[in-house]
């Protein structure tokens, strides 16, 4: 008889809390092309012609986006980076090292947005209204 090993399986759920009090209390979507435009800074404004697409019929203020880091999360920004290498094409291009827990997500060159220790690589991101 063949032996069969147990295995152990696991999944991540990502919520990243956002608060966009302009659209009360409206359905906001991103999906992952949009967190990795939002993480490289190639989106800055919460209404950006991506986010407009996937939110059709929900006025999105022309507000800045303010992408909050934290630096104590290795294991869920590991996990995050995976799936952004995973779902979006040209991810490994635009962000060295692509995955894993000493990721440097290029919109974490703004210092401002920063919890912890600025020279710590590893980051979680919570997508927060600016002030």
């Amino acid at each position: 008889l063949p032996v069969s090993e147990p295995y152990l399986a696991m999944a991540y759920c990502f919520v990243l809390p956002f608060r966009l009090d302009a659209v009360g209390t409206a359905t906001v979507v991103l999906d992952m092309q949009v967190l990795a435009a939002i993480m490289t800074g190639n989106i800055t404004h919460w209404n950006d012609t991506a986010i407009s697409t996937l939110n059709r019929g929900v006025v999105l203020p022309y507000q800045r986006i303010r992408v909050v880091l934290y630096d104590d999360a290795q294991v869920a920004t590991a996990t995050f980076s995976i799936a952004l290498a995973g779902g979006v094409a040209d991810w490994s291009n635009n962000v060295q090292p692509a995955t894993g827990p000493n990721i440097r997500f290029p919109v974490a060159d703004d210092a401002s947005t920063l919890f912890g220790s600025a020279t710590n690589a590893s980051a979680w991101l919570d997508v927060l209204q600016s002030t």
